[in-house]
């Protein structure tokens, strides 16, 4: 029943409040007004309700005379007590509801991050392999050109170390190493991507990878016996000849390069067919 009926000044709006009491409850409020000072007893619309007592506040608008609107406060008694069993495990089916929403979502969310990542790794796999593909025919006419002039030296050597007084040949040894991009490779390792990677993907990038790798490992170990085989020539005063000994020496350092240069074309055609079959896979 009613305990307050005055009228109440808010800021110059005027309007009739009426004040229920309610059953002791936790207060739910929503009030969307400027409310009257609490500790103004005058304008207590909480006066007359017994200690405890919960009570439910909304607000109304109704149209005044007038340009202003008055604000009414309408405060309704709850309808019903929603204690007990029934009110926990509605609120515990509720709170785990929204959990199970909330969880799904956020792995609807990740997937699709992952899906994404995924697919610009794979676009960037695919035309770093299909450039790196373009250097292997330089890597193997370096190679055919470095064991061409290999020949020529092992030529020269015998003719000096059979007869020592024939005029002076020249000796030419030449590699340059012709590396390949990995930088979407890194990229993609650093990111993770693989991991989400179907495993026939990540199995297939990852083989081209490594045997590129390991072509790159053998080049450095092919230039290094190729200097190795020079640094006797190198080291000759300008208008000396080679001893004996030294072309011995030079020699047998020859043999170890033309040996590394083919191992190393070997390695370069199996990784020429790997590139093959991929872009055979993957047009």
């Amino acid at each position: 029943m009613p305990v307050s009926g005055d009228r109440v000044t808010n800021g110059g709006l005027q309007g009739r409040t009426e004040v229920l009491c309610a059953v002791p409850f936790l207060a739910q409020r929503s009030v969307h007004h400027r409310q009257p000072s609490w500790q103004d007893p005058s304008t207590d619309v909480f006066a007359g309700c017994p200690p405890g007592a919960g009570m439910r506040i909304s607000a109304r608008y109704r149209a005044p005379v007038g340009p202003w609107r008055c604000h009414m406060l309408d405060v309704h008694s709850l309808s019903k007590k929603i204690h007990g069993s029934k009110f926990l495990l509605l609120e515990l089916f509720t709170t785990t509801l929204g959990l199970l929403i909330a969880l799904s979502l956020n792995d609807f969310v990740e997937s699709r991050h992952h899906r994404n990542m995924v697919h610009e790794a794979d676009a960037a796999l695919h035309g770093e392999i299909n450039d790196n593909a373009k250097t292997v025919a330089s890597i193997q006419k370096q190679i055919a050109e470095t064991s061409q002039e290999l020949d020529q030296n092992l030529a020269v050597l015998a003719e000096l170390h059979t007869h020592p007084d024939t005029p002076r040949a020249s000796l030419n040894f030449n590699f340059t190493i012709r590396g390949f991009d990995d930088t979407a490779w890194q990229t993609a390792q650093t990111a993770g991507t693989f991991v989400y990677m179907p495993y026939e993907d990540a199995s297939e990038f990852s083989g081209i990878y490594r045997s590129q790798q390991e072509v790159d490992k053998v080049q450095k170990q092919a230039i290094v016996d190729v200097l190795t085989a020079a640094s006797a020539v190198i080291t000759k005063p300008k208008g000396a000849f080679l001893t004996p000994t030294e072309i011995d020496t030079t020699i047998d350092r020859i043999g170890i390069a033309k040996m590394r240069l083919i191992y190393l074309k070997n390695l370069v055609s199996g990784l020429d067919d790997d590139y093959r079959q991929y872009q055979k896979k993957h047009p």
